[in-house]
């Protein structure tokens, strides 16, 4: 993991965790919402949780998709 210059999500000013991330950041809106369409059930928090735990399977690369989209635009610091 990188150092980041805060730990607030730069669009919703909340903390960005994973949570937030994949369930509630509006940044997110678009892409959570294909992934809706493609995963029964995606915003249980359990779901989530069950694609984290298979993470070579295909619900979780969408998932990967939509976090590196997510992080993709933070000013990263490197030490």
């Amino acid at each position: 993991m990188k150092k980041v210059a805060s730990p607030l999500c730069s669009e919703c000013r909340m903390v960005e965790d994973v949570y937030h991330i994949m369930l509630e950041c509006v940044r997110n809106e678009d892409i959570r919402s294909q992934i809706v369409r493609k995963i029964e059930d995606f915003m249980n928090t359990g779901t989530c949780n069950r694609i984290l735990a298979y993470p070579l399977s295909e619900e979780a690369k969408e998932v990967y998709k939509m976090v590196g989209i997510a992080l993709s635009p933070r000013n990263v610091i490197y030490n």
